[in-house]
């Protein structure tokens, strides 16, 4: 990120500098997600959904410096815990880990381990009401537009792969995978000093590789393009 060109500029066509901020800025003001969770500064865990036009900009310059991380997941029906007009003002205040979805919940222990302090989820990140009983949501038809660039110009798209659902746990050793000829583990001599340096794995990879839950998922395979 602090050396690579192409890192500082947006994959839809813009360049991500803008005026009055310098140049190791990575997100456009205008990519930024209308909402974002808050997973708290280091030593201060909390957790709270935060509006980016909020404070007169100093939240958006925030995001914009250090970049956000989006996740992208299999809902597996209806989600317990959601934006809703009754609780937008609740979680602005605090949001309770423990009426999350596992999911949910080992997402934000990622984005708070490897640094980051503003995390996209769409069902918290977006109002989920009904208001007519026939899926009028003007809410949800804007942030869907611009979900290009929320996955385009998040610094990490974060995938519960593994997930079928969201109340199922992705942070879990994977099964050793197969091979259809192999695995061989050919030892590694260093040629200076004739010591065993490690090993090397050879295989032939199956012809047809399992699916994930979400590579059978139309919205979470256009994630992963957008990323």
């Amino acid at each position: 990120m602090a050396r690579h060109t192409w890192c500082k500029t947006g994959q839809i066509g813009h360049s991500n500098a803008h005026q009055g901020l310098d140049s190791a800025e990575t997100v456009n003001f205008e990519d930024i997600p209308t909402r974002l969770i808050d997973v708290g500064a280091s030593g201060s865990p909390c957790l709270k959904m935060v509006v980016t036009a909020d404070n007169n900009g100093a939240l958006m310059k925030n995001v914009s410096e250090a970049g956000f991380v989006a996740l992208s997941y299999c809902w597996g029906g209806d989600q317990p815990a959601k934006l809703l007009e009754a609780n937008v003002e609740k979680h602005k205040c605090s949001i309770d880990p423990a009426k999350l979805p596992q999911t949910v919940r080992d997402a934000v222990w990622v984005a708070r381990t490897i640094g980051f302090r503003y995390l996209w989820i769409d069902s918290l990140c977006i109002l989920q009401d009904d208001l007519d009983g026939q899926g009028n949501n003007p809410d949800k038809a804007t942030e869907i537009t611009r979900m290009a660039s929320y996955y385009g110009c998040a610094t990490i798209t974060l995938c519960a792969a593994s997930a079928e659902r969201a109340v199922d746990d992705f942070l879990e050793p994977r099964k050793e995978p197969s091979f259809a000829c192999g695995p061989i583990r050919i030892q590694l001599v260093s040629k200076d000093t004739m010591q065993l340096i490690g090993r090397v794995c050879l295989g032939k990879e199956p012809s047809l590789y399992p699916a994930e839950p979400t590579t059978t998922r139309g919205w979470t395979l256009q994630e992963s393009l957008l990323s």
